[in-house]
């Protein structure tokens, strides 16, 4: 009965090599930049690109696996993430870096969607929670490792080593995952789809032809928006709006005309679970900002060096970490989440708020705190509104409640790269402009192009003293504006939540017996994979 648990553990190596490989890069960009004579544009691009293509592909992973096995769509990821890597680590030039990260992103995204999906078919809902804190640490590790990890080698210009340095721990996931996990189909009692050409009549193609194609088109022109094209810009505004007429298409399409939907949109009817979701989407935009624009604050602002910059970050990560893996052990012995969830929104918005004292003369205890406190916030929701999706669900819909669960998140953390550049870019340059210096006023857009680039700032835009904290200052405050901006987030979801229906998870003795973990060999196609859940549908909340 260990046999799917191990394999399950391979999975999770993945998701560490994923949380690693989403934010190594974001304190090593300037030094990659200047080794491929990269714009800062298009270094932002080498952070963006993962992110977007793990948003957009991640539907698609938990619908093949319905069709070809969990385990074949996991390896096949894990192959995706092999070979992103090395294109990567051997990259001449910026554009096989982007290639390289977008491949990693698509990846990355397949794991996490199937690594929840796996959960639904191992764990209760009670143990789920565990499970569910146990994979968010893995990540918070991989986000606490990845700064510092990025900052060293940066610093000793094997910025490569940031990629290969992985490869050994995805070999080690693909013989787990290969050996021990189970290949759990939806298609079992269909004996024509168990074969390859049956299993691809399963699959929606239309719709999964047009959901990448819209979130593309919708999420691209989102990330250079006000970057590379002004908001008003044909560039911008026209794939923005084939991007949102292509969504709106697919939601119609999806109700009216696949027998099997790749999302079926009655779980949308749910309140707890569309809050809840609503929530993730929130948490994804305002951690990943954190994570990627705390950086800058450090590395320009205060002075620090990469390695320095990545370490500062620890607070923030591993507070997250802790309070994850406590949420979901209360969770687990409670019984119930909204308190969590209330909590976990209270202490988050908390945490925004202190963002805004953080400046040019903050002390290191202050900005731990700061830091900490909007980690403590957001750990607690990473578990509490995880179940919180899935408790409303019926059996038959949990594994894709469960998938949204990671997708809504990527989705907010591709939209809080892009706010937040944006909204920082905007302030700085718009700062700029009031200085009552010539040189920063001048040169206001060439500033704000290279932001990320603190030698070049302070070595060309200003010399005398007053220039270089008149400049420091006018950042800080940009960042401000942007702190500003997740608060106001933080407490529009936090009010959102107060109508989730908390439910009792009903954790009882029946409940434990009613899971049921396949011991069946592991290396067949048709065996099962790990435990199904017996259990009832639960309370709607129907909106």
């Amino acid at each position: 009965m260990y046999r799917p648990l191990i394999g399950f553990a391979g999975i999770l190596v993945a998701n560490l090599v994923a949380a690693l490989d989403a934010a190594s890069l974001s304190v090593a960009l300037p030094t990659i930049a200047s080794e491929l004579q990269a714009t800062s544009i298009q270094a932002y691009w080498a952070g963006t690109a993962f992110v977007l293509s793990s948003a957009a592909c991640q539907p698609l992973f938990p619908a093949f696996s319905n069709a070809f096995g969990r385990r074949s769509v996991v390896i096949f990821a894990l192959s995706l993430l092999i070979l992103g890597s090395i294109v990567c680590g051997s990259a001449q030039g910026i554009s096989a870096l982007l290639a390289g990260r977008t491949i990693q992103g698509i990846g990355g995204g397949g794991i996490l969607a199937m690594t929840y999906t796996i959960m639904t078919d191992l764990f209760t809902l009670r143990r789920r929670s565990v499970a569910v804190a146990v994979n968010g640490m893995v990540w918070l590790l991989g986000a606490a490792v990845g700064p510092v990890m990025g900052g060293l080698l940066s610093t000793s210009a094997l910025w490569r080593c940031i990629f290969w340095i992985c490869l050994p721990l995805l070999v080690i996931s693909l013989v787990l995952v290969s050996l021990f996990l189970g290949s759990k189909k939806d298609n079992s009692d269909q004996p024509e789809e168990k074969h390859l050409p049956g299993a691809c009549k399963r699959i929606d193609w239309i719709g999964v032809a047009s959901l990448v194609a819209s979130l593309t088109a919708f999420l691209v022109p989102v990330s250079w928006g006000g970057i590379m094209f002004p908001w008003q810009s044909w560039q911008t505004l026209v794939p923005l709006v084939i991007g949102l007429v292509g969504l709106a298409s697919w939601v119609s399409y999806e109700h009216t005309f696949p027998s099997q939907p790749m999302v079926p949109l009655s779980l949308f009817n749910n309140r707890t679970t569309s809050c809840a979701l609503l929530g993730t989407f929130v948490i994804g935009i305002i951690q990943f900002g954190l994570v990627f624009y705390l950086p800058l604050y450090y590395q320009v602002v205060k002075g620090y060096s990469a390695v320095i910059s990545g370490v500062a970050l620890l607070p923030i990560t591993l507070v997250s970490g802790l309070s994850t893996a406590i949420t979901g052990m209360v969770i687990a012995k409670a019984g119930r989440y909204k308190i969590s969830v209330l909590t976990g929104w209270t202490v988050l918005a908390l945490g925004c708020g202190l963002l805004e004292l953080l400046d040019l003369h903050t002390k290191t205890a202050e900005w731990i705190f700061i830091t900490a406190a909007s980690g403590l916030g957001g750990g607690i929701l990473f578990t509490a509104l995880t179940m919180a999706a899935q408790a409303h669900v019926a059996q038959e819909h949990i594994a894709i409640a469960a998938a949204l669960t990671p997708f809504v998140r990527a989705l907010g953390q591709a939209i809080g790269i892009t706010a937040g550049n944006s909204i920082i870019q905007n302030g700085l340059k718009r700062n700029l402009q009031k200085s009552s210096f010539d040189r920063l006023r001048t040169n206001a857009g060439a500033v704000t192009r290279h932001m990320a680039s603190p030698k070049f700032l302070l070595s060309t835009f200003a010399t005398s003293e007053d220039e270089v904290s008149a400049l420091l200052a006018a950042i800080s405050n940009a960042l401000k504006d942007f702190w500003w901006f997740l608060l106001a987030m933080a407490l529009l979801a936090g009010l959102l939540s107060l109508m989730i229906v908390d439910l009792n998870l009903e954790f009882t003795e029946k409940m434990d017996d009613a899971v049921v973990i396949s011991t069946t060999s592991s290396r067949s196609d048709s065996s099962s994979e790990g435990g199904s859940i017996e259990r009832k549908s639960a309370p709607s909340d129907q909106a």
